[in-house]
């Protein structure tokens, strides 16, 4: 320390600390350094003796636990304030206000009340309601309030991080929160708890898994959600690119180019040997042949055929269960045979089986062989009525392939036209994977 300083002089030894693990050893460093360290109320902190090293740490100590009881007794009695409905302090959320209502505290002085500010908390509405029923995400809720001159209190953009925070309040259904303390308050509420709910629903719908890719949404894409690049093996997501065409006549037309990114190879180019992206359109246009030609090898399959597969998956399902309840019938029988032969072991005195516990197992063993009869004889006739059956099922199904896919569909089934929005379901992302090495 260069003797720059001889004493260092506190109001009491625990305004240095209250680590009992860490404040005795910077006392004792102080110290060793020359300088004399002093308490107005306990005089000098020596090291003389081993004494005054023990007497050193339990001072700390005994602090330590001393802060450890005033935190738990600040914090019940927050808890406590917050459970009667009363403001505590703190970062007042968008949408709300702190104001003076002449409420006061044991010290006799007038505190603070939280109470609803309408011009924010129409902002907060609109942005559940735009959240919810118009498909916006955060960052889209963002740009639209720039666009509309609406700003925070700071006076400068609502970031998207801000909404995130918002959507997430419980507080705006009523509530004064306190850690594990909510206490509702009617007169706080700026957003109804079912659109709250929906939000959250929403929010968790949306959420990315840990390390995943966010997904884009957009009606001319085909594939969002179910294309995997073909070398690094993450999720491709949807963005788009443009640029701006000026005519002669001086009008503008904007240009909109969506396509598939890598993000995994944008930002870790040297993990990825694959390209950044992929045109909509193109990638597009391939698994749209690859369906149609799916679907045209279902329609080259004849009526006939397509009855007697059903048929014989179907046959083979049912006598597979037949096999199964026939295994089960000749335990069931076994077991009751051996009952009987135990019967006659307790008529002459020869078995530990009482009477009353034997007839039990009896009945037991006659009620489950007859439960096992009857479903053996059902499934029996189920399989004599499976050409009926599928004759009938198999006419909906072909003529559905013949032809109907992709002009109208049957009344009967919700088959959408061949379609961006319908055909993601029948998207293979295998296909996707072998196109895109």
């Amino acid at each position: 320390m260069e003797g720059k300083f001889d004493i260092l002089l506190v109001f009491m030894f625990d305004r240095l600390g209250r680590r009992d693990d860490e404040t005795p050893f910077i006392v004792e460093w102080f110290t060793k350094q020359g300088i004399e360290v002093w308490s107005v109320n306990e005089g000098q902190q020596r090291f003389d003796t081993h004494v005054d090293k023990l007497m050193n740490y339990i001072r700390y100590w005994q602090a330590s636990g001393e802060s450890l009881k005033t935190s738990v007794r600040t914090r019940t009695r927050l808890e406590q304030l917050t459970g009667e409905g009363h403001y505590t302090g703190g970062t007042v959320a968008f949408g709300y206000k702190r104001v003076r209502l002449g409420r006061v505290n044991k010290k006799n002085q007038e505190v603070c009340d939280l109470v609803i500010d309408e011009a924010e908390a129409e902002i907060v509405r609109l942005i559940f309601h735009k959240y919810v029923y118009e498909g916006y995400g955060a960052q889209k809720l963002s740009h639209y309030l720039y666009e509309q001159g609406v700003v925070g209190r700071n006076n400068k953009n609502i970031p998207n991080t801000s909404i995130v925070r918002m959507i997430k309040n419980k507080c705006y259904t009523g509530y004064l929160i306190n850690g594990a303390v909510e206490t509702e308050c009617p007169q706080l509420r700026i957003i109804e708890p079912e659109l709250f709910e929906q939000a959250q629903e929403l929010r968790q719908a949306r959420t990315c898994e840990r390390g995943g890719t966010s997904l884009g949404t957009s009606s001319k894409a085909l594939l969002i959600g179910l294309v995997y690049c073909g070398h690094c093996g993450n999720r491709l997501s949807l963005t788009s690119s443009g640029r701006t065409h000026t005519y002669a006549d001086g009008h503008t037309v904007k240009e909109v180019r969506p396509r598939y990114s890598c993000f995994y190879k944008i930002r870790h180019p040297g993990d990825c040997d694959g390209q950044s992206g992929y045109g909509v359109s193109k990638l597009d246009s391939i698994v749209e042949e690859v369906v149609r030609q799916i679907f045209a090898q279902f329609r080259e399959v004849s009526r006939k055929k397509l009855l007697e597969s059903v048929k014989t998956n179907d046959a083979a399902r049912i006598q597979k269960k037949v096999k199964k309840i026939q295994k089960d019938l000749e335990s069931k029988q076994k077991e009751l045979d051996d009952l009987k032969a135990e019967t006659i072991l307790v008529i002459r005195g020869m078995s530990a089986l009482d009477k009353e516990l034997l007839g039990t197992l009896v009945a037991e063993a006659r009620e489950a062989l007859e439960t096992l009869k009857s479903s053996s004889c059902r499934h029996r006739k189920n399989t004599k009525k499976l050409p009926k059956r599928q004759s009938v099922a198999t006419t909906s199904a072909t003529s559905c392939l013949h032809g109907r896919m992709f002009t109208t569909p049957p009344t009967t089934m919700n088959v959408a036209p061949f379609c961006s929005s319908s055909s993601r379901r029948f998207a293979s992302e295998k296909t996707m994977r072998s196109r895109l090495r």
